[in-house]
């Protein structure tokens, strides 16, 4: 049984030059190393224990509240 860890909003990227791996064009990530976080989210609270967000809707009032442009994002 899957157990839903929350949803993210992140954008895809192009694989950096400093990893040097074969057959990899983009990265998908929810790690903020490649793929940096739509807004700095920790200080608001609204996350879970995964730091994942319950619902898509959070996300988006998040990012209203903060002025942040979600297009160009996935919902991972």
């Amino acid at each position: 049984m899957m157990i839903p860890a929350g949803y993210m909003a992140k954008r895809v990227v192009s694989r950096p030059d400093w990893l040097k791996v074969n057959g990899i064009r983009d990265i998908y990530s929810v790690n903020g190393c490649i793929s940096k976080d739509f807004v700095d989210y920790i200080n608001f609270w609204k996350y879970n224990g995964y730091w994942f967000f319950e619902f898509p809707v959070v996300i988006a009032q998040v990012a209203r509240e903060q002025s942040m442009e979600l297009t160009g994002t996935t919902r991972f």
